[in-house]
């Protein structure tokens, strides 16, 4: 399930962090995450993870994939709040 763990908002963009949980066993696994923003900065992408035993993430790759029809983003209603929570509280005072 992912989920919004925190957002930070900057005059110039804001900075969300999504989690997810993820049961896996033993064994190398691939995991895909679907629907992010398409303004996702790849350079920015953090993974982590937490384990019982030895956990090693090897590799973390991005992707874009366009289809032909839109798919609603689970993270616009988040990005519209942000964006509004931004303009209101950088905005110039007017007068």
């Amino acid at each position: 399930m992912r989920r919004i763990e925190s957002a930070t908002i900057f005059p110039d963009g804001a900075l969300v962090t999504p989690a997810a949980d993820v049961d896996i066993d033993t064994g190398q696994w691939e995991l895909l995450f679907t629907n992010l923003p398409n303004e996702l900065d790849a350079t920015s992408l953090r993974v982590s993870g937490i384990a019982s035993s030895d956990l090693a993430i090897e590799s973390v790759a991005t992707r874009v994939r366009t289809t032909k029809t839109e798919t609603p983003s689970p993270w616009n209603n988040c990005r519209r709040r942000l964006r509004q929570a931004r303009r209101a509280r950088f905005a110039s005072p007017v007068g």
